[in-house]
């Protein structure tokens, strides 16, 4: 996003420091040559060819406006002098309360992000008043319409600022250039509702990502109005924005505005583009841009001269504006040195924590961007790119993965308030706590960055989003602190700063090794999820050639603890398995030579054919050792279970593999074939069958399955041989599959093993699909409302205290849980939800309970039930083949843990070292 520098000007070279608050300006066409101004150039231009007689009022008067308008060429966007002297914010309510927050910890975004003040924050009109101290004295008395909350030591911080979402409007990517968000901008979004509930306070609203010259962006605050319009919503409008109440007043500086632009891919997959292409759009734009702006001086200087003003206006085009032909998510070490010599001024770089790989130009990208960026001077801001890319209510777990990843903690939540805020050019009214401020401020349960923070309460404007309720302080001093994340090591870093594709000769891997310092242990047995503790970290594990030896209080020869691992407090525990995202069939969807390819039949005509030709085997087209399955791998992924990629109502044949093996042919590498029938229903298109049809062509293949020479895998289903597994997501269609699992159960006397993943709003019934056995993949576990289809997903913390999970799992539902079957980067932070998914549950599940969420739970689901090893290995019992996580720290804790290690059985089996 790049802001377009003055309004009712053009502005093409750098403004003063003080004044950018982001990368250099570009053009706008402000030519104002209206009739009457012509009128005026060709009197002081050609005076012998028009009358003596003296200038009419009219003309003398556009005359003066055209005067005016040139003499602004030279204002700039700035902040009104008298801005701090405001005793009401321009978008306060009236009859809106005082607020007095007592006894708060407050970062207050100062001092580069470090200072953190403990005291009171008091909030009036809108605007912050005095904060811990500073700013105006506290008043003797307070008004009894003033809302008091005792933060009893919780953390507060400004409201995050979001710069680039696409919330509230339609970002379809066909939609013509040179547009305005504000036109399109739906005010109703309920998805404003959940996204303040993440501490979201602002959010600069984009159009969509395929023009070269999108359009314009703005900035909306995201709290409800009266009438809930787009204009009310604005923060700091342009002045001449059509529908404003609001005029400029004399030698009041201008407004920064914004322009989305795009380069790379994305207009390429639409448009058809090459990059040559993208190169001449870009340049043609800005070209006709300085032609008009030459016109327009010109005008501009015959007019002073006309006045008797002479003016020079000294300002270059860049001889090269196209898009650099790189993306923000790339960190290697040229990519720093092109952004700090960029138009002679360093521009800051928005990015994702994760979310990457999903198409070429993001493939080589590495969690350790933000670090690298920062580290080199550049300005690093977290994004969502909603509501698809990350759902914007979850902005600041962006924020704490690249903590995590070694951001700098205050930098880290910087890059969530005021680095964005003060980017956009509104730094000098959000993204910080101090006076003469916007009163956006979020009281957090725990510290922002500490994993499944959730905020307690949300204020915009002076005004409350959330109901008022009393403010649980700090569960412990600490949880006042950032967590500390574990050490990254320059090999670490350096290797997914790598372009290079990683090889499995580099993996360190040995065939013995010893852990010791262990709080907890979590193993398969027999009968499913063994687990010892030790509160003084007594517990060690030894594996001997690729066999668990011991584990538990192992007794250690000097020899052998000089050796060990110290696990500094750590866990083990079983290797995890991943359902839905597509790992080893697709590396990027825009790339069809990088995917297994699309499977699509929905008639039941075309199905019929299908089933009688032999259903689809996901293990036909696995692809192992791409960057997505190695990622996965790293993150204590051992088994993903795949099936094959399709739009229509059949998927195909599901398969679990091994995703340290190095091929197919590996031992171990298959641990089940077919692991069930996988099939989709949904609303994915305007010409896709109707719900009814869809549930109909199933209800004939179960109930009536067409012969077929091999295996009839829709009988096999139809009586319980073989899991049957369906995404959905809409409650009402769940329940149509409940009575088409009963129908065919009474018809054929069978019991179907019916799993539901998506399960959007399984929750809803919850009880029924308890009765009916009925397995449930949440996938994800914190799903948004994307879709009319998941509207009603739960809206959990802070709105209640039950989430999707915790209302299946009271009422007796097998439960497992995924990462958007979608997005294969987000595979890596499986072990992450199952920490969210502890603190959202609040005691009501056990940790054991958390860790069988994403490994026994969906193994006897899916029919995995030897899922330590391969069918066909017979050599060793699974009690002695090693396989399992070593983790430095909690595990469960994920940003104070780190995986150093993972044992497995495939080939000759052993333990790989990770860096």
């Amino acid at each position: 996003m790049l802001p377009w520098g003055k309004e009712g000007a053009i502005f093409l070279s750098s403004p003063p420091d003080a004044l950018i608050p982001t990368s250099p300006t570009r053009a706008r066409s402000a030519l104002f040559l209206i009739p009457v101004a012509l009128l005026l150039l060709a009197q002081w231009s050609f005076p012998h060819l028009l009358p003596t007689s003296p200038v009419s009022p009219l003309v003398q008067e556009a005359f003066a406006k055209s005067l005016a308008k040139c003499a602004a060429l030279h204002d700039l966007p700035g902040i009104p002098t008298d801005f701090y002297e405001r005793t009401e914010s321009d978008r306060y309510d009236t009859g809106t309360n005082d607020v007095l927050i007592k006894n708060a910890t407050i970062w207050t975004g100062n001092n580069d992000g470090k200072e953190v003040v403990t005291g009171n924050v008091w909030i009036q009109r809108g605007i912050i008043k005095h904060v811990a101290g500073e700013g105006g004295a506290l008043p003797k008395k307070f008004g009894s319409k003033t809302i008091t909350i005792d933060a009893h030591g919780a953390f507060l911080s400004p409201g995050l600022f979001d710069l680039h979402s696409h919330l509230g409007v339609e970002s379809y990517p066909l939609l013509a250039p040179y547009l305005h968000s504000v036109d399109g901008f739906n005010g109703h979004d309920e998805s404003f509702k959940l996204t303040v509930a993440g501490g979201v306070t602002s959010s600069i609203i984009l159009p969509g990502s395929a023009n070269q010259m999108g359009g314009q962006a703005f900035a909306f605050k995201l709290r409800p109005t009266n009438d809930n319009s787009p204009r009310s919503k604005l923060l700091e409008a342009p002045f001449d924005l059509a529908g404003l109440n609001r005029t400029r007043k004399e030698g009041e500086p201008l407004r920064w505005r914004s322009m989305k632009m795009a380069c790379g891919e994305n207009p390429r997959r639409v448009f058809g583009m090459t990059r040559m292409d993208e190169g001449w759009e870009t340049r043609s734009s800005f070209e006709k841009a300085a032609k008009i702006k030459m016109e327009q001086d010109e005008f501009c200087e015959r007019v002073l001269t006309a006045s008797n003003k002479k003016t020079v206006i000294n300002e270059k085009f860049p001889d090269d504006p196209e898009c650099p032909h790189l993306t923000s998510d790339t960190p290697y070490t040229p990519v720093p040195n092109i952004l700090k010599s960029a138009y002679n001024n360093t521009p800051a770089v928005a990015i994702f924590a994760v979310f990457a790989g999903y198409k070429r130009e993001v493939y080589y990208s590495s969690v350790f961007a933000a670090k690298v960026l920062h580290e080199q001077g550049i300005r690093v801001i977290l994004k969502s790119d909603g509501p698809t890319a990350v759902f914007p209510r979850h902005l600041v777990f962006e924020a704490a993965q690249v903590h995590y990843w070694g951001l700098p903690a205050h930098v880290a939540l910087s890059s969530v308030t005021s680095t964005p805020a003060t980017v956009a050019g509104y730094g000098h009214r959000v993204g910080f706590v101090r006076p003469g401020y916007d009163a956006d401020i979020v009281l957090w349960d725990s510290h922002p960055l500490s994993l499944g923070a959730t905020p307690q309460q949300v204020i915009i404007d002076g005004i409350l989003q959330l109901p008022l309720r009393e403010i649980s302080g700090p569960s412990s001093p600490l949880s006042l602190f950032p967590p500390t994340p574990p050490t990254h090591s320059p090999a670490a870093i350096a290797s997914t700063l790598s372009p290079d594709h990683p090889s499995p000769s580099t993996r360190n891997h040995s065939s013995s090794a010893i852990f010791i310092n262990i709080t907890e242990i979590y193993l398969l047995d027999g009968k499913g999820l063994m687990h010892l503790r030790s509160e003084t970290s007594s517990l060690s594990m030894v594996v001997k050639n690729g066999k668990t030896s011991c584990f538990g209080n192992c007794v250690l020869s000097e020899a052998e603890l000089q050796f060990a691992i110290d696990l500094k407090r750590g866990t083990i525990l079983p290797p995890l398995i991943s359902f839905g995202p597509p790992l080893g069939l697709e590396v990027f969807e825009g790339e069809p030579s990088t995917s297994d390819g699309a499977i699509s039949a929905n008639a039941l005509t075309d199905l019929k054919k299908v089933v009688a030709g032999g259903v689809a085997r996901a293990a036909d087209g696995i692809s192992f050792g791409d960057k997505h399955v190695d990622l996965a791998r790293k993150a204590g992924v051992a088994i993903a279970v795949v099936s094959p990629v399709g739009s229509g109502l059949l998927k195909g044949l599901a398969v679990a593999f091994k995703t340290s093996a190095k091929h197919g042919m590996e031992k171990g590498a298959i641990v089940k074939e077919v692991v069930g029938l996988h099939l989709s229903i949904s609303r994915a298109s305007k010409g896709s069958p109707s719900i009814t049809t869809q549930i109909n062509t199933l209800r004939q293949l179960l109930l009536s399955p067409p012969e077929v020479s091999g295996p009839n895998y829709f009988d096999l289903a139809a009586t319980g041989a073989l899991p049957l597994i369906i995404s959905v997501h809409k409650a009402d269609d769940i329940a149509s599959l409940l009575r088409l699992k009963s129908q065919v159960e009474t018809s054929r006397a069978s019991s179907v093993k019916l799993v539901i993943t998506g399960a959007s709003e399984a929750w809803l019934l919850a009880d029924e699909l308890a009765a009916a056995n009925v397995g449930v993949i949440l996938s994800p576990l914190r799903a948004p409302p994307a879709s009319w289809s998941a509207l009603r997903s739960h809206p959990g913390p802070p709105f209640e205290n039950s989430t999707s999970l915790t209302i299946l799992h009271r009422a007796g539902v097998k439960v497992g849980i995924n990462v958007q079957e979608e997005f294969l980067s987000q595979t890596q932070q499986l072990s992450l939800e199952m920490g969210w998914a502890l603190k959202s549950s609040q005691g009501q599940l056990s940790r054991g309970e958390i860790v069988q969420l994403a490994t026994t739970n969906l193994a006897s689901m899916l029919g995995l039930h030897r899922w330590t090893m391969s069918e066909e290995d017979n050599v060793a019992s699974e009690s002695e083949k090693a396989e399992f996580l070593a983790y430095e720290g909690d595990a469960l804790n994920g940003f104070e843990a780190k995986l150093v290690a993972s044992a497995s059985p495939v080939g000759e089996g052993g333990v790989e070292h990770f860096l």
